[in-house]
């Protein structure tokens, strides 16, 4: 048990961290230590683009499209998500 102390101590200290940044945070937060940025996201599309570049943010718009869809018990085709997405982001800015 006291092997995993360490390790146990770490993961608290790092959920405490997350819990720090609440809000549009995402730099800071994938700044931090031990996050993983593949598992990352966030929902504001605007920080995403700021961050990361306009290919997210057009990824983040299909995301929340088909997320939101779907907890209304609705599915949308992908091509159309992404013919929207891609209408949303045709001036290297996101829209909308």
């Amino acid at each position: 048990m006291s092997s995993n102390l360490p390790v146990l101590i770490y993961e608290v200290i790092l959920i405490l961290l997350l819990t720090a940044f609440i809000g549009d945070n995402l730099r800071e937060v994938l700044a931090t230590r031990g996050v993983s940025h593949g598992h990352t996201k966030s929902n504001n599309t605007f920080e995403v683009f700021s961050v990361l570049g306009i290919e997210a943010a057009r990824t983040t718009i299909m995301n929340e499209i088909q997320y939101t869809m779907s907890q209304h018990g609705m599915s949308i085709d992908k091509r159309h998500t992404t013919l929207l997405a891609d209408l949303m982001t045709c001036r290297y800015v996101p829209s909308g």
